[in-house]
């Protein structure tokens, strides 16, 4: 809006909401040991260098004061307003009232579960945010033990030890089984649907339809998730959360490969990748130590 490129100071208007990455590059020219002069350029990149959001503190003031049957009402009202038509924050505070009714235990005879509430409005959420709003360490912070309940309650409590790692349940007990993979099911769409990278939770997925002799979705999703895995430099941009669940998923699915292919070629070859992120966790190591000899011949 004013300033050129050149000045130490620009003013800058956004017209979306977002959280913004900027490229700082810049041109200069200089003599050589022969005197010649030379043309050079130098840049410098930031992600998420500024975050643009409506102001909304009366709902942060609500949350901040755990007064969230009020913050459920007031963000469901403002959520409709035409200004925000494209702003998933009052969908963000919409689902932290909710998850605080449900954690505090506080009743709303308008309310009926304050815990599935949450659970759409957090998706919702989700959907709306092309731009990065949740990257806010606010809400990033908060998405992340959300998603820790979640998980907990709807994908890890229905796996079981097998000497320190994860697996599924393998007894002869047909309804139980059958229970465990409804609740699973459930659950991975649960987590799918609250997590900005929901390809996450599709590890535990093929493992566990090959666990149910589902190999055509199995081989699917592989398909899809191995090369993407192979491909990603860096798991910067997953919550906490998301790389237990990735990780998991790992540990489950590289026994997985194991048998359908009758050789540890392409398990090994995701665990050395995934090895560079999980390498410092207990239980990724001791797994990839113990039951794959840290893929040595």
């Amino acid at each position: 809006m004013s300033g050129e490129e050149t000045n130490r100071s620009v003013q800058v208007k956004f017209n979306r909401i977002g959280s913004y990455d900027i490229v700082a590059s810049i041109s200069y020219t200089y003599k050589d040991k022969k005197g010649v002069e030379q043309e050079d350029e130098v840049s410098d990149e930031k992600e998420a260098f500024v975050t643009v959001t409506n102001n909304l503190d009366e709902l942060q003031q609500l949350y901040a004061d755990q007064n969230f049957i009020k913050l459920v009402k007031k963000a469901d009202n403002v959520r409709v307003k035409p200004k925000y038509a494209n702003d998933p924050t009052p969908n963000i505070y919409l689902a932290k009232g909710y998850y605080g009714m449900h954690v505090k235990g506080l009743k709303d005879p308008e309310i009926e579960d304050p815990y599935d509430e949450a659970i759409v409005a957090t998706a919702s959420a989700i959907e709306m945010d092309q731009n990065g709003i949740f990257n806010i360490h606010v809400h990033k912070s908060w998405l992340n033990e959300f998603q820790k309940e979640i998980s907990s309650n709807s994908l890890f409590i229905h796996l079981e030890d097998a000497e320190g790692y994860p697996a599924f349940y393998t007894g002869k007990d047909n309804q139980k089984k059958k229970q465990m993979v409804e609740e699973m099911k459930s659950g991975i769409d649960i987590y799918k649907s609250i997590s900005k990278q929901p390809f996450v939770a599709r590890w535990i997925e093929a493992a566990m339809k090959f666990n149910v002799k589902d190999f055509k979705t199995t081989n699917a999703i592989y398909s899809e998730e191995i090369p993407r895995l192979m491909q990603m430099e860096n798991i910067d941009k997953l919550t906490e959360t998301d790389k237990k669940v990735l990780m998991t998923g790992i540990m489950l699915s590289t026994q997985t490969l194991t048998v359908m292919n009758k050789n540890n070629t392409k398990a090994c070859e995701i665990l050395s990748k995934a090895n560079k992120w999980f390498g410092e966790e207990k239980d990724f190591a001791q797994f990839f130590e113990n039951v794959y000899n840290s893929c040595n011949e």
